[in-house]
């Protein structure tokens, strides 16, 4: 992306960035609330559109290309909502139907995200954690080429938020960009082969994770971002 800004009325929640992000690894947006994070996924959905700037997604243009880019893209909103009554497997086979993906692939991803036994009862019934991993398990039953996470493990507890981290970890290996949204830094740094730090809708840094750990303390960055 180049100079992408997005303005609600006068004020800007995203401030000219300038962005190029690695594919098939997994990428970690963090900062403060309001720091711009949910609103550059939306963006990168075409769930709302920049004020000004260019911006291009799996190549694509995304103002011209973007009911192609949706159907190559898994979303997880930071609350999944489903209804509470249906089962987790008819949610899983639901998401399969309205993405064009094969059923076939339903069996595989409940058994990727751990919910074999879970697969009969009620969505009503599950934990935070399940909730979320079901909402992983729609969002990449068709095989997406770009997953976006937006706090998947925000308001989970240490377990949660550790299985959650172990299995969007483990989804690297299908070949998948994944970018994912944080205020939490020790979760970033977890799990991500780069590493965005934004602030008041701008990117304060951008770099590979092996790059910051080994030569700047993040932790600073990170702070100085919050103070600023």
């Amino acid at each position: 992306m180049k100079s992408v800004s997005k303005y609600y009325g006068d004020i800007a929640a995203l401030d000219s960035i300038d962005l190029s992000l690695p594919a098939r690894s997994i990428i970690g947006l963090v900062g403060p609330n309001g720091a711009g994070k949910t609103t550059l996924l939306r963006l990168l959905l075409g769930l709302t559109e920049a004020t000004s700037g260019e911006l291009s997604v799996l190549g694509l243009n995304a103002r011209e290309r973007t009911l192609q880019i949706r159907a190559h893209a898994g979303y997880l909103m930071q609350k999944p909502n489903f209804d509470s009554w249906m089962s987790v497997r008819s949610v899983i086979e639901l998401s399969a139907l309205l993405s064009n993906a094969k059923l076939d692939r339903v069996n595989e991803v409940i058994s990727l995200v751990g919910l074999e036994k879970q697969q009969g009862q009620a969505v009503g019934s599950l934990s935070g954690g399940q909730l979320q991993r079901l909402g992983l398990a729609s969002a990449v039953v068709h095989a997406p080429s770009l997953l976006i996470l937006d706090e998947p493990a925000a308001s989970l507890d240490p377990k949660g938020r550790h299985d959650i981290l172990e299995l969007i970890h483990s989804l690297k290996t299908t070949g998948t960009t994944i970018i994912f949204s944080s205020h939490l830094l020790h979760d970033v740094q977890r799990v991500s082969d780069h590493i965005v730090v934004l602030n008041e809708g701008k990117v304060v840094k951008s770099a590979s994770a092996k790059s910051l750990l080994r030569h700047q303390d993040l932790e600073t960055i990170f702070l100085g971002a919050t103070k600023s």
